[in-house]
């Protein structure tokens, strides 16, 4: 066998119409579930640091942070780790 031209290596048979609106589906899909769980993960982070900022010292202590550390994530962006 030649392998001059790289399409010489290919095995695969084309797509028909109807498996390449499969494969868009399934990576649309994909992508929308990829999508949810970055919305639910800046969700979490913006309730959890809007509850650590209502913390009192007291509580704050129990978890072993000071104010300042509850200040400081408090104030990141929900995209911010």
């Amino acid at each position: 066998m030649n392998y001059n031209n790289c399409t010489d290596t290919i095995h695969t048979t084309p797509l028909s119409w109807g498996q390449w609106i499969g494969e868009g589906k399934r990576l649309a899909a994909n992508e929308a579930l990829k999508t949810l769980s970055l919305l639910t993960l800046w969700q979490q982070r913006t309730s959890t640091r809007r509850a650590m900022a209502e913390m009192d010292d007291r509580m704050a202590d129990d978890i072993g942070l000071s104010r300042q550390d509850i200040m400081l994530e408090a104030s990141k962006p929900f995209w911010r780790a």
